[in-house]
């Protein structure tokens, strides 16, 4: 895909290398739309990134998480072709990228609350989206309540808001009744996708999905270490009787999905793309993740064989995540799930990634892929990862390249706020489920990124 760039772009887009056949990557985009919806298999073997110190590897995660978030398989969109046909999107293009993140922030979180708890589902329940046509995403998903909770307990860190502390309990009471009624399912806590008032899917699905209970687990440890700080003995009560009880192994939150995953990591389950049913490394990642921290957390709530067993399992996963990793070509073998990075931890070597894809098929961007690209950008920017994606040339900002993706995002959001699931790239309007509640998080994400504030 060459010819000349136009516009705005072309001083940004000139800069970006490594695969001969991009296109402008200004959206980014997925293959296939929704739960289910893929095509082809990633292979890694294009795109070099140098081994990344310590300190580094937090920013790599949500460039991978770029190349994986919704599909098997990424393409970078030509945005500087798209027509844009959002009028009301018009009085937008007025302000300035700063005065519009900083307008941005509080929509979004107003529409990202709406979304919890919201009319006619369980108190505390988080759903996807509130569209109910089509695509459907009227339903509580594990994966996507434990990133939205990431959020939540993020700002509850930051600002000790009793308001939001009422709100993770009240969600943190919905997953019990989820957890309670995942009990008596095939998949128990696997089970991916539950209706609004708590109750799980009882149609056609992608069961078990491994990866849900894990994330879950790892965001309300979290949660129990930054009430332990500021709540007291209140707090101490608290995580002790609703969060981690080691003598009651069915009726304490996190106590419920560590012993899951600790349990059934080595049955096979879906990938998080609901796709594909066996072992995926981004599930023995995520939960590799969560054993360990969960052998951390049961140290500082003294249940030492619970603690000890929990480590025991977390190197047995480790293991096997191992065999997904091939040391001669220096890539992972399970290319499909990648978004382990975003959670998970990097291998200690140099990594190659990219893709083989079809030409024939054309995503759209999504809203998070290409917000999660001016994150990482943002991140590396603050504080200087080497990450051989650009060419080194003189004036190179990348902090620079990151606002242009954040235009992009600019240029296709409503003037209300909304954001879809993507949007399109003929004409910029959105696509998919509307007000996908991720979408906003990774908004919300990416703004602490530019501000310099710390990752999850």
């Amino acid at each position: 895909m060459t010819g000349a760039l136009e516009g705005r772009y072309a001083p940004f887009i000139e800069r970006v290398v490594p695969l001969d056949d991009w296109s402008t990557p200004v959206g980014i985009s997925t293959w296939g739309s929704g739960a289910g919806a893929l095509t082809q298999p990633m292979d890694i073997h294009a795109l070099k990134i140098n081994q990344p110190s310590t300190s580094n590897k937090m920013f790599l995660r949500l460039l991978i998480l770029i190349l994986s978030i919704s599909s098997l398989a990424v393409r970078f969109t030509d945005c500087s072709e798209i027509e844009r046909t959002n009028d009301t999107n018009d009085q937008l293009q007025n302000i300035t990228l700063d005065e519009w993140v900083h307008h941005q922030v509080n929509k979004s979180w107003s529409i990202l609350m709406s979304n919890v708890s919201p009319q006619g589902a369980l108190p505390g329940l988080i759903v996807a989206s509130l569209t109910t046509g089509h695509p459907n995403y009227f339903y509580s998903w594990t994966r996507d309540t434990a990133v939205v909770l990431k959020e939540i307990i993020t700002r509850y860190e930051e600002t000790n808001d009793p308001s939001l502390l009422a709100i993770i309990k009240q969600t943190i009471s919905a997953t019990q009744v989820i957890q309670k009624g995942s009990f008596s399912t095939e998949a128990n806590m696997g089970e991916p996708k539950y209706e609004v008032n708590g109750s799980p899917y009882t149609g056609m699905w992608y069961r078990p999905q491994n990866d849900g209970p894990a994330l879950r687990a790892t965001v309300y440890m979290k949660f129990a270490r930054v009430y332990l700080k500021v709540g007291g003995i209140e707090a101490l009560e608290y995580v002790e009787r609703v969060l981690y009880n080691s003598n009651n192994v069915t009726g304490s939150v996190i106590k419920v999905d560590l012993e899951y995953i600790a349990n059934h990591w080595r049955g096979i389950s879906f990938d998080l793309w609901e796709e594909v049913k066996g072992h995926h490394f981004f599930t023995f990642s995520v939960i590799q993740r969560a054993l360990k921290e969960g052998a951390q957390f049961c140290q500082e709530v003294k249940d030492q064989n619970a603690s000890a067993y929990y480590q025991q399992q977390a190197d047995e996963v480790g293991e096997q995540l191992k065999l997904f990793w091939d040391d001669q070509k220096k890539f992972v073998v399970d290319s499909r799930d990648l978004l382990w990075v975003y959670y998970g931890k990097l291998p200690d070597t140099n990594m190659f990634l990219g893709y083989d894809g079809e030409n024939k098929t054309h995503g759209n961007p999504w809203f998070i892929t290409t917000l999660a690209m001016s994150e990482y950008l943002y991140r590396t920017n603050s504080t200087g990862a080497d990450v051989n994606l650009f060419k080194n040339e003189t004036g190179f900002e990348t902090r620079q390249i990151a606002d242009q993706f954040l235009m992009i995002v600019k240029d296709s959001v409503q003037a209300n706020g909304s954001i879809h699931e993507g949007f399109s790239r003929i004409d910029g309007h959105g696509v998919g489920a509307r007000d996908l509640t991720w979408s906003h998080v990774a908004f919300l994400s990416m703004e602490r990124a530019r501000r310099g504030l710390p990752e999850f």
